[in-house]
């Protein structure tokens, strides 16, 4: 039947209409105004009561401006009673454009006017002129209307109580936006925020990543008038531009950062001020401090934000901040058995980066000094026992089980409850794959061959069996079907690094159980679903690409592997620590060092042989793996001897060779034309 034949109030309903003149038996049915019965013009009288279908409107659409804003009843009615009986002024909301317009289809961005708006009061005086090239005046963006932007900072508080630490009190926020006192900048950075995890990184963030410059560039702009919304401008936009892999800017944002904690008096307690800034101090300078641990990979001389400096308390829980109420956290280096009355996950999390930065340390100094690792037993033995504490001390809610587990995976805090164990399975991995040949983490081969083998036998048991319950972990999870997706961009790294140990040791898997190579293959593809929505992001999306291959290729090949023969020697490195892959630091070389070893130095993507001197399908594909990250053309090099390298490369796992003058990092190719070093 012609749709043209129907009436409106059917053709916008979908439904068959018998055109009956005057008015069809399905508007009699519904009691509507069937549109045979009157012109053909479209009515413009009743659009916020009605539907385009002509049925009543929710009462959400016709909610007042207070009502919608507390989520409470409205009855519709101006005033509404809600109003009336609280003695509120009850505002219309009121509609922006055409019927059928939505909040998405409003503008990206905060418009100039906005700029013009009464500065924070504790903020220092401002130049607001319009030739200031940094300041937020000049964004040339349209103007949003207020229900809009109300509805990106609703959006924002929303996500962020999910996230690691929200550095932002909701409140706070609120009041002064709605009083006309809130920084500009600041508004302008959650909002390109919440418009990045709306549109993605595949989705087109051109603007996204215009407002995130102009921001950058008015804060800078304000150096010698530092204060704490400023400084929480400062690493709302570092936050961001790690999600959106710009490392480099994160890099160059991290120091002046961490001096400014330090130079506003932030890592220590202030005990007259109100419990609310207390707070917000506190989690400014941890929210540092994680992306200082994440960047400096355990290496002391990148360190820009150390533990021992800081003098407050861990971040409380997030129902104790957003209602003011005083903090009862612990101090970091506290050693006290915490129950976790008011304490966050994220507070847990903080005390365990710290043991995990020592492990690393521990790593890169056996492997760069080419230490037997049996003779450093003790000091391994002491950081297993940290990592015991750690777990012995959790409280009971946070500890692994099958009935917490499922309580915290359909709660908000379930990538911070994953987040916390998947650290602590991790950070095992990272004590003993130095004796897992076939890694790049993995010490030369000379130095396995003088390691005992019951001791070699021993380190890879217990790497193997901590990489298993990380990919046990992830894929009940996954199975569990969490209501939220994760944002921790540590997900597919550690599972990357997890995939690569049960590669290089499937020969340790039994051939029946529930640890048979199919089965943790299996378990290996839920994880990678579960860290499936971080896909948007440029880094995690390589890293997914790299473990999908290393867990497609389980399978594939003999599982017999030398516990020896298959690692580097000593003289193939000459000096050079291999990077692992998806590491965050920037490389440079030395322009003067005209025996730096090449990039292309086949000892940094050198697979394991085969067993009989055959390669292997699947050491083919390995071999593809570590060379696509490490090869590079020696056109690439220019006159400053800096070089383009993936910024995504393994997270807080790099290596450093002092003697060499090597720093492990990375350069976009949209950085092609930053200066390079002379």
């Amino acid at each position: 039947m012609p749709t043209g034949l129907s009436c409106r109030e059917c053709r916008a309903r979908k439904v068959k209409c018998d055109r009956t003149p005057l008015r069809c038996l399905v508007c009699i049915r519904l009691n509507l105004d069937c549109s045979f019965s009157q012109p053909e013009s479209p009515k413009l009288g009743h659009v916020e009561e009605l539907t385009q279908a002509g049925t009543k409107r929710k009462r959400a659409r016709r909610a007042c401006l207070d009502c919608r804003a507390a989520k409470a009843k409205c009855s519709g009615r101006r005033p509404c009673e809600r109003c009336v009986a609280k003695h509120l002024a009850c505002e219309e909301i009121v509609a922006t454009g055409v019927e059928g317009v939505g909040q998405n289809d409003a503008a990206s961005f905060v418009s100039s006017s906005l700029s013009t708006a009464p500065r924070n009061l504790d903020s220092m005086p401002r130049d607001t002129s319009s030739g200031d090239p940094g300041t937020t005046s000049s964004t040339g963006f349209e103007e949003l209307d207020r229900r809009t932007i109300r509805g990106y900072l609703v959006d924002y508080f929303e996500e962020a109580s999910r996230s690691t630490v929200s550095v932002l009190h909701k409140a706070t926020v609120l009041t002064d936006w709605t009083r006309g006192i809130l920084e500009p900048a600041l508004l302008k950075i959650i909002i390109a925020t919440v418009q990045y995890r709306r549109q993605g990184y595949a989705g087109g963030t051109a603007e996204v990543r215009q407002s995130m410059d102009q921001v950058q560039q008015d804060v800078l702009l304000k150096w010698s008038r530092y204060n704490l919304t400023l400084l929480q401008v400062l690493v709302l936009l570092a936050q961001l531009r790690f999600q959106a892999g710009d490392n480099i800017e994160v890099w160059n944002l991290l120091p002046i950062a961490a001096r400014m904690i330090f130079t506003l008096g932030l890592n220590q307690e202030k005990e007259h001020s109100s419990a609310v800034i207390q707070e917000c101090r506190r989690r400014l300078v941890w929210s540092i401090f994680h992306l200082d641990r994440k960047f400096s990979g355990g290496l002391e001389d990148l360190a820009v934000c150390s533990p021992e400096r800081i003098h407050i308390r861990l971040p409380c829980d997030q129902h104790t901040f957003q209602r003011g109420a005083s903090s009862r956290s612990a101090f970091l280096m506290d050693d006290v058995v915490e129950d976790g009355t008011g304490v966050d996950i994220y507070a847990f999390w903080l005390r365990l980066l710290v043991t995990r930065d020592r492990v690393l340390r521990y790593a890169k100094r056996v492997k760069r000094a080419g230490i037997v690792p049996s003779s450093t037993y003790h000091e391994m033995q002491g950081l297993q026992a940290e990592l015991d504490h750690f777990k012995k001390t959790l409280p009971a809610d946070l500890k692994i089980s099958s009935e917490r587990t499922m309580m915290m995976a359909h709660s908000t805090e379930w990538v911070k409850y994953v987040g916390l164990h998947m650290q602590w399975y991790q950070s095992h991995c990272d004590l003993y794959r130095i004796c897992v040949p076939g890694l790049r983490e993995s010490l030369p081969r000379d130095t396995l061959a003088k390691t005992p083998s019951d001791f070699i036998d021993f380190c890879q048991e217990a790497c193997l069996r901590n990489a298993l319950q990380l990919c046990h972990l992830l894929s009940a999870m996954y199975r569990m079907e969490p209501g939220d997706v994760t944002s921790d961009t540590s997900l597919p790294i550690s599972i990357y690094s997890a995939a690569q140990i049960c590669r290089q040791l499937r020969h340790l898997l039994p051939s029946e159980g529930e640890n048979t190579l199919r089965a943790v293959k299996e378990r290996f593809i839920d994880a990678l679903q579960l860290a499936h929505p971080l896909n948007i992001m440029p880094g995690p999306m390589k890293c997914m690409r790299d473990a999908s291959k290393v867990i497609n290729s389980l399978e594939e090949g003999t599982r017999e592997q030398s516990s020896r023969s298959s690692s580097i020697g000593a003289g193939e490195i000459s000096g050079h620590f291999l990077p692992s892959k998806h590491a965050l630091l920037p490389r440079f070389a030395k322009p003067d060092d005209e025996h730096t070893p090449s990039l292309n130095d086949q000892v940094s993507s050198v697979a394991p042989p085969s067993v009989g001197g055959q390669e292997e399908p699947a050491a083919r594909i390995m071999l593809d793996l570590a060379s696509s990250k490490q090869a590079v053309n020696s056109g690439q090099l220019d006159e400053g001897g800096a070089v383009s390298w993936d910024p995504f490369d393994m997270e807080m796992n790099d290596y450093y060779g002092p003697d060499i003058g090597v720093l492990f990092a990375s350069l976009e190719p949209q950085f092609d034309d930053v200066p390079r070093p002379a």
